[in-house]
């Protein structure tokens, strides 16, 4: 489903965004792993909207 979804937005995402949304799903997986440890108590799920901002960021070039 997820790969379906991406061959659909490939033609609408530059590399700037793909980019920065490659970076903030790193850092949430980050933060799991350090909840997962007992390290923090990072609310991951609260965060999952910020993957959705380099795409506005996108649409009104300014990545």
């Amino acid at each position: 489903m997820i790969t379906i979804g991406s061959s659909f937005l490939s033609g609408l995402l530059s590399d700037g965004v793909v980019t920065y949304m490659t970076a903030v799903g790193s850092l949430l997986i980050l933060a799991l792993g350090l909840n997962m440890l007992g390290v923090s108590k990072i609310k991951v799920a609260n965060l999952i909207p910020s993957m959705f901002i380099p795409v506005f960021f996108g649409i009104f070039n300014i990545i």
